[in-house]
């Protein structure tokens, strides 16, 4: 992985949660800090494939979609706000996996337009796994850094 690449993604990772907490409240800033801090172990243990299935299970693919086809984070923020009769904990969900796609695809790592698209593509490529590992590390760190 390059530099530049790394730091795209932290600094993508950063303007992301900046954003979140601008737009929700408390509950559903709860709620992801608490995915920030559960899904790296399914990353590790079961692969990106699996995490980010796990992700659309527990909210909703079409949301979680969003993360692929927004241009700034500020746009995930915005329609995922705009989605009503989701619980906090789906919100948390949805937009935790809208934003591990959206810094992927932003940083060139995935290239589906579908989360079916980059759920087969991460199954053939291993370097899907690793370069999600360093996103997943940095949104849990900066989680807990400015969600109270």
């Amino acid at each position: 992985m390059s530099a530049t690449t790394e730091k795209t993604m932290i600094s993508l990772a950063l303007d992301c949660v900046n954003n979140l907490l601008g737009t929700f409240g408390d509950d559903v800033k709860k709620r992801f800090k608490a995915r920030a801090r559960d899904m790296p172990t399914e990353l590790f243990t079961k692969g990106f494939a699996y995490m980010i299935t796990l992700t659309a299970a527990r909210s909703n693919a079409s949301l979680v979609e969003v993360g692929l086809r927004a241009s700034r984070c500020a746009d995930i923020m915005d329609r995922l706000s705009g989605s009503r009769g989701l619980s906090e904990e789906e919100y948390g969900y949805a937009i935790y996996g809208a934003i591990i796609l959206y810094i992927l695809k932003q940083a060139g790592i995935i290239s589906g337009s579908s989360l079916s698209d980059v759920i087969k593509s991460s199954l053939n490529d291993p370097t899907i796994d690793q370069h999600a590992i360093l996103v997943v590390e940095w949104i849990k760190r900066l989680a807990e850094a400015y969600i109270t």
